[in-house]
């Protein structure tokens, strides 16, 4: 759609950017939703929401390690970049946000556990764009 309309204010018109987007996309559907929204689902939104049974208190420590295990795999995604998708915010950096934000909402989910992450997060804060 962006390339169709010429919308590339979130979206690289250069194909080198645009795949370091493209993988950021994939970054988040394969690593950072399943590492750090399947706690949310199993632990608040399936018990709280649809009558789901709460997990046990074993899984919930699991599902929470999950979590910040992911924190720190976004961490490593991060180094040596200003933006999920390179130097620019593109599209993934909206979608790891709400995921990260979701969580840091309902769950009290603490990502100043990582300097990166907390940092990049921070960047996002500060742009109009997210405040």
């Amino acid at each position: 759609m962006a390339n169709k309309y010429k919308k590339h204010e979130f979206w690289p018109e250069d194909l080198f950017e645009r795949q370091r987007a493209d993988a950021g996309l994939d970054f988040n559907a394969t690593t950072v939703r399943p590492g750090i929204s399947t706690a949310l689902r199993e632990i608040v939104v399936g018990p709280g929401f649809f009558g789901a049974p709460a997990p046990t208190e074993e899984r919930k420590v699991e599902l929470i390690k999950q979590q910040y295990e992911t924190l720190e795999k976004i961490g490593k995604w991060l180094e040596g970049k200003t933006f999920i998708g390179g130097e620019k915010i593109t599209l993934p950096d909206f979608q790891v946000f709400n995921e990260i934000n979701e969580v840091m909402f309902l769950m009290n989910f603490e990502i100043t556990r990582n300097e990166v992450v907390n940092a990049w997060f921070q960047r996002l804060l500060e742009n109009e764009i997210f405040a």
